[in-house]
């Protein structure tokens, strides 16, 4: 189980990959700040379950933005547009298949999570309930 610490640690990493990606000529899947706690080895593990967790926490960086607006600004690093340009150039040709299999796996789970967000507004439920 991790710690407040520990979540707010992960937190902080992942702002400082994404600041430096620009800065590598060349990116490997450890290098990327995939939205979920544990470290993960291939798309499978990048769940909904654990992206919603990492996109919900109490403890996200701007805790007072709303839902919708953190998968926003996930789903503008992770889109496959920016991402391709931004991120995926510079991937080694041995990782790329699978960083773009997974960053395509991040991207859907956040598009779900937002749908569901917004069907929750409608009927005034919760995501989760």
């Amino acid at each position: 189980m991790l710690t407040k610490e520990d979540v707010v640690k992960i937190y902080q990493t992942h702002e400082q990959q994404w600041a430096k990606m620009s800065a590598h000529a060349e990116v490997t899947w450890d290098m990327l700040p995939w939205p979920v706690y544990k470290k993960a080895n291939s798309a499978e593990d990048i769940t909904s379950g654990a992206v919603d967790a990492y996109i919900m926490s109490p403890h996200y960086p701007d805790a007072d933005k709303s839902t919708k607006d953190r998968i926003r600004q996930q789903l503008r690093r992770w889109h496959e547009d920016h991402f391709n340009q931004k991120v995926l150039s510079k991937v080694s040709e041995r990782d790329k298949d699978r960083v773009k299999a997974a960053a395509g796996t991040v991207t859907r789970n956040l598009n779900n999570l937002l749908e569901r967000t917004n069907e929750s507004k409608k009927s005034g439920s919760s995501v989760f309930g």
